[in-house]
């Protein structure tokens, strides 16, 4: 177009306009000519080109009239356009709040969202972090504590200036804000997280203990999976839970994955998780199955199906996140939530089914459209199965008391769709239209008497904007027979209000809808639902006591067990081959999970958890679920903890016992197996271990010069731990793993405490990933540098270190904070050479 117009520009200013090419370049001698003259024209568009965009930023640029808008520009904006008048108009409609607060409440949102961020309180670690670092900047005013949170558990930036900027504003945190949460990210301390996005677990949190099982139906981006794994495995804990996330969509599903591994949380917190890929109205009811012993013999044993709590954070129109994403303002219209209402009903209504009797269903949304929010809890209520649930009365509890305010919820809204004024739509809907509206189309259309157009508009309480002028207008239907007869689209029966003596029943007014302007957050909707263990469901759980079976009918039990499992595996297998994920979790090959437990020297128990993960790594189950199968017919992404990954043998260990166990730890790996390991376990010398951690801090402990780098091509060695260097007790432990078979391989190396009775064998209390071999111990390149450092700063934790490595002498013992002791290290015969390097003085280690 710009040199079509260039053309004509220069014909009228009397210059030779060239003419169309029909031949190649040269036959006719022009080929020179016509190279100029596009040469010409490509200059003079690039001129005219840059002139246009001198003048479009010289001046606000007008979507309307700007005569530079391309039509397919023109046709977005008159699309989406209308969103604010739309916006406004619906809401008020709704009455939600007071009308006099729709003012603040649109104010508020005009504004840009504070950055929030939480603290994992359960850590061991958070105190020391919340004093050294947070505290000074609260201090200078930096930060301030969210007042409805825990205590010290969510934190929000403090800066007046972005207070006051207009929503969409990208804020920026202090250098000195930044730091701290950066260093608390690293850790697995804390979490950057909208406040808003805390509430559905801070409703769940009471209601959840330790060792439970929760699902997270709709869980990317994964801020409220790692709140749920702190509540049901905190560190440190008498149980370990499981924590099911969900998501339909594979690259979702990545974003989840990226985001736990980003945030560092500790082993004991990622053993319980697993990542599944599945639609949310067809996640599968788990079936587990709990064993309880009396001695070595199983007693009884209890089925349960369903989860101890499902939170359904499900897909909305997103309109409360107008402060985050004001682009959202400008196409919204009505229609985005009417078109998701049918898919968060099927997810609400088969997370309810997924809920054990005495359990919990949180249901929440970031829109505040009653479409979305009362109007689904109310067809899961009125759905099948719905007379075993009952709202809760305020949700939120205790956090009500610190200044969180919530509006209840409402029994009675009103649905519409948006239309195109002269449309065939808008024709359908006249029938519903108010009379002012009638009025107006007749008026535009000419139909209209003299004394329609003279009098006043009757404009009910939809007067509020006119769309006299406007394209677009908001049609209100009363029933759902109405919404059909006017062809709106995706309209369903459980959009409108159920009847009001339904409604009182439901106590609609329990659910918590959160608006901006009452808290400075985003807008929010919260439903708490719990399954009454009253319930007749006779197939949630089932006790059967093993001593009280005849042998007739323990064997029929056992072959009903095997049928059901192999249904099972099967359905497991076919979701995995429906689902677009590249390498799901799934069995080990037959005979490798026997001859890996074996080598590890571990029992039947933890056996049963190892399967094969990506790229052929290991992972081991979460103990609450060891049976993955038991899970249903869903695609597993992840499951637990990777703890083996496979290690390219070279040709020499090719042909030694490390060729049996072509594995190597994984760090999470070795801190999980070993104290449930028998074999290839060696215990080490703390300073033993304080060495060839700072060592890797630094990538000192790698052949240098003329040697290539381990990391670099795999073909450098990494350089050992001499048995001339090693302290006593790691001596004669590494002699012990040696004399297993020459090329010992993969090894866990470990600390060892004794506990209070000393006739009690040792425990483990520290674990990391190594190598043994015939010329002494190593740390394998699965712990790279800064993995190393977190290690030597839990080292310090657990043994107590406090000398540098390069003066550390054996013979030292050293004591944990809690005055448990560690095994001590005799003195070596020898100057260890690797010690004797230059080591850093500033990993952790003084």
């Amino acid at each position: 177009r710009d040199a079509r117009r260039v053309a004509v520009s220069a014909g009228s200013s009397g210059m030779k306009r060239s003419r169309p090419e029909k031949s190649r370049a040269g036959v006719d001698g022009s080929g020179s000519k016509r190279r100029h003259g596009e040469a010409s024209v490509a200059a003079a568009a690039k001129s005219d080109r840059r002139r246009r965009e001198k003048q479009s930023s010289s001046a606000p640029r007008n979507a309307l009239r700007s005569a530079q808008l391309e039509k397919r520009e023109l046709l977005l904006f008159r699309k989406f356009g209308h969103g604010p008048r739309l916006f406004a108009r619906y809401y008020r409609a709704q009455r939600l709040a007071p009308p006099r607060e729709f003012a603040e409440t649109r104010a508020a949102f005009a504004t840009s969202l504070p950055i929030t961020f939480r603290v994992h309180v359960s850590r061991p670690d958070a105190r020391e972090f919340a004093a050294r670092l947070l505290a000074p900047l609260h201090e200078k005013g930096l930060i301030a504590p969210i007042p409805w949170m825990p205590p010290g558990e969510g934190w929000r930036a403090v800066d007046a200036v972005a207070d006051a900027k207009q929503a969409g504003h990208h804020r920026k945190l202090h250098p000195d804000v930044a730091d701290a949460v950066a260093l608390g990210v690293g850790a697995g301390v804390c979490a950057r997280q909208e406040a808003v996005s805390m509430l559905p677990v801070l409703a769940l949190s009471p209601r959840l203990r330790a060792g439970d099982r929760v699902l997270d139906v709709c869980a990317a981006p994964g801020n409220k999976t790692m709140q749920l794994l702190e509540r049901v495995s905190p560190p440190g804990g008498p149980e370990q839970g499981l924590v099911v996330a969900n998501d339909g969509n594979p690259r979702r599903v990545d974003t989840l994955l990226e985001a736990v591994a980003r945030h560092s949380r500790a082993a004991n917190e990622t053993a319980s998780l697993v990542v599944t890929c599945a639609m949310g109205q067809d996640v599968p009811v788990p079936w587990f199955k709990e064993r309880n012993k009396d001695g070595e013999n199983v007693v009884s044993f209890a089925v349960t199906r369903g989860y101890d709590a499902v939170l359904a954070d499900v897909p909305c129109s997103g309109d409360g996140t107008l402060r985050k994403d004001p682009d959202v303002l400008k196409r919204w219209h009505p229609g985005l939530g009417n078109a998701l209402h049918a898919t968060q009903v099927a997810v609400a209504r088969n997370a309810a089914a997924l809920v054990r009797p005495g359990g919990f269903l949180l249901y929440s949304t970031c829109s505040l459209n009653p479409v979305e929010d009362e109007a689904v809890v109310a067809a899961v209520l009125l759905g099948p199965g719905g007379e075993r649930f009952e709202l809760v009365r305020d949700p939120l509890g205790s956090n009500t008391g610190r200044g969180l305010k919530h509006r209840p919820g409402v029994a009675d809204w009103r649905v519409g769709e948006h239309v195109a004024l002269g449309s065939e739509a808008a024709a359908r809907s006249l029938p519903f239209a108010t009379p002012s509206e009638r009025e107006r189309a007749d008026e535009r259309n000419g139909e209209g008497s003299d004394d329609s157009r003279d009098k006043g508009d009757d404009k009910g309480d939809d007067s509020d904007d006119s769309d006299s002028e406007e394209d677009v207008t908001l049609r209100w239907y009363a029933t759902h027979e109405d919404a059909i007869a006017a062809g709106m689209p995706c309209a369903a029966p459980t959009m409108w209000p159920p009847p009001r003596a339904k409604t009182k029943n439901l106590r609609l007014e329990r659910c918590a809808r959160f608006l901006p302007h009452d808290q400075d957050t985003g807008g929010f909707f919260v439903a708490l639902l719990r399954h009454r263990e009253d319930a007749e469901d006779g197939d949630a759980a089932e006790n059967v006591r093993s001593d009280e079976e005849d042998e007739d009918r323990q064997q029929s039990r056992r072959r009903l067990e095997k049928t059901e499992r192999t249904a099972r595996m099967r359905a497991s297998a076919a979701a995995r081959a429906v689902a677009d994920l590249p390498d799901p979790v799934r069995l080990l090959p037959p005979g490798e999970a026997a001859a890996i437990a074996a080598k590890l020297g571990v029992g039947r128990s933890t056996r049963a958890r190892l399967w094969l993960g990506a790229k052929g790594a290991v992972t081991l189950s979460p103990a609450a679920a060891p049976d993955l199968a038991d899970l249903g017919g869903v695609a597993i992404a992840a499951a637990g903890v990777v703890a083996l990954r496979p290690r390219a043998l070279t040709k020499d260990e090719g042909e030694t016992a490390a060729a049996g166990f072509p594995y190597d730890f994984t760090v999470d790996g070795a801190e999980v197996l070993a104290p449930r390991m028998r074999a290839r376990r060696v215990r080490v010398a703390p300073t033993d271990l304080q060495a060839m951690l700072a060592a890797r801090a630094r990538g000192v402990d790698v052949e240098e010069e003329d040697q290539t780098t381990f990391f670099s091509t795999g073909k450098g060695e990494i350089l050992r731990l001499t048995p001339e260097e090693m302290a006593e007790v790691t001596r004669e432990s590494w002699r012990r793993a040696e004399a297993s078979g020459p090329g010992t391989g993969a090894v866990a190396l470990v600390l060892l405490r004794r506990g209070d009775d000393k006739a009690a064998p040792a425990s483990v209390a520290f674990a990391v990933p190594g190598r043994c071999d015939e010329n002494g111990l190593s740390v394998p390149p699965e712990v790279d540098a800064e993995s190393a450092r977190s290690l030597l700063q839990r080292l310090r934790e657990v043994a107590g270190a406090s000398r540098r490595a390069t003066t550390m002498s054996h013979g030292r013992s050293g004591r944990t904070r809690g005055g448990d002791s560690i095994t001590s290290a005799s003195p070596a015969s020898h100057a260890p050479n690797l010690m004797a390097r230059q080591l850093p003085s500033s990993d952790g280690v003084s």
